[in-house]
């Protein structure tokens, strides 16, 4: 069974989206050539899971007319219908339907957005990597990644790179039996 990885891009203070819940910011980062790792990090992606808002983010803003993810199943966190093929809806409790899908699909589960979701499912102690890219750009509100009222998590470092301008920073949840983590690629 594959990790839950939360993959996500964010500004350095933190923030997944500006004050008008808008991402167009993070397409102003300047070309390096590289996808900082994203193709890689994909092809062991066996589902994509987010919330309505990054789904919507997502269809209009980031990929309008093509559907990114074709081919990996994808899940919405939603009460919306939606008619995409390869898009299934949940709703309730991660802990309530997210285990089960893992046993589903091969690979990573990829939590692609929505800091509700992330929230809930950090909560729930049930993300195993965060992935996050912090970008160069300080947006001064908007929707931060962790909210206000979350409950202290340890986390250890197992991953720190640079490029562009851009930092990659991978950590997992500090084991609590003694036992130090396992890296995975730390530079």
């Amino acid at each position: 069974m594959g990790k839950t990885v939360l993959y996500l891009g964010i500004s350095l203070d933190g923030y997944l989206a500006d004050r008008q819940g808008g991402v167009g910011w993070l397409e102003g980062q300047r070309p390096s050539g590289s996808d900082y790792g994203y193709q890689d990090f994909y092809s062991r992606v066996g589902l994509v899971v987010m919330g309505y808002n990054t789904y919507r983010q997502v269809k209009e803003e980031l990929s309008p007319g093509a559907w990114p993810y074709d081919g990996v199943p994808c899940l919405v966190c939603t009460h919306r219908p939606l008619q995409d093929p390869g898009v299934e809806t949940v709703s309730g409790p991660p802990e309530q339907w997210l285990p089960a899908w893992k046993e589903r699909v091969q690979g990573d589960v990829w939590i692609c957005g929505g800091a509700s979701l992330a929230g809930q499912l950090m909560e729930q102690g049930l993300i195993d990597e965060y992935a996050l890219t912090v970008c160069p750009v300080l947006l001064g509100e908007g929707a931060p990644l962790f909210g206000p009222g979350r409950p202290t998590a340890l986390l250890d470092l197992t991953e720190c790179r640079t490029e562009n301008g851009m930092v990659l920073l991978r950590y997992v949840p500090r084991r609590t039996d003694g036992m130090e983590p396992a890296p995975q690629g730390a530079q």
